[in-house]
């Protein structure tokens, strides 16, 4: 697994947050490394959940995290079916339901940077496009 040193030092930041959403179950978990494209975020990180229920379980484990962080945020699409995200400003995090990821399909539109896969740990296992 080669690892771009951006993708690195996002990891060393941010790599808390896949375990934070693994340790409730999340599904697909990725990481997209927006740092060298874009003006408005470093990283996002994307997961699904299996019903609203786990959704909204997700969510909660999420802020939670950022509160003991004290990380300010912003939470949009508390009232969706389809997807949720919590804006965190560096990075930002989408929890959406199957068929909301299908619907908004992140990963082609953000497919040419690096991509960072993990497991249901939410332990690293590999990168894509690094």
């Amino acid at each position: 697994m080669d690892i771009s040193k951006a993708s690195e030092g996002v990891m060393e930041k941010y790599g808390w947050i896949a375990k934070v959403l693994a340790s409730k179950k999340a599904q697909d978990i990725i990481s997209i490394d927006i740092s060298e494209v874009s003006g408005f975020a470093d990283i996002f990180f994307i997961s699904n959940s299996n019903s609203e229920s786990h959704m909204k379980a997700l969510l909660d484990i999420i802020t939670d995290a950022l509160d003991e962080r004290q990380i300010t945020y912003t939470v949009e699409g508390k009232d969706s079916n389809l997807w949720r995200l919590i804006d965190c400003g560096d990075v930002i995090i989408h929890i959406f339901s199957q068929e909301g990821r299908k619907f908004y399909d992140l990963e082609r539109i953000w497919g040419d940077v690096p991509i960072l896969h993990y497991d249901e740990d939410g332990e690293l296992v590999a990168v894509l496009n690094a």
